[in-house]
């Protein structure tokens, strides 16, 4: 192999490395919009229980009551 054919497989060798990450990035940067859109439909599902079930929404104070510490994440849901 001569070293110009050498250099050009290193070249093409790159070129896939780099696409091998740039695939990887997009397909981390997908799973974390799915998973975002999961929480969000989950969460609007436990919302509209809580506004039907009075049973269920006082579960769901003392649930997150419990979970939350940060003072902005309590505020949104008048947790004192």
């Amino acid at each position: 192999m001569t070293d110009d054919q050498l250099a050009e497989v290193e070249r093409q060798l790159a070129q896939l490395h780099a696409r091998k990450q740039l695939l990887a990035v997009r397909g981390a940067k997908r799973m974390r919009a799915q998973d975002t859109r999961r929480k969000i439909l989950a969460g609007a599902v436990v919302l509209q229980q809580a506004r039907e079930n009075p049973e269920f929404r006082n579960w769901l104070r003392f649930q997150l009551g419990s979970a939350l510490s940060r003072p902005a994440d309590r505020q949104l849901f008048d947790l004192a």
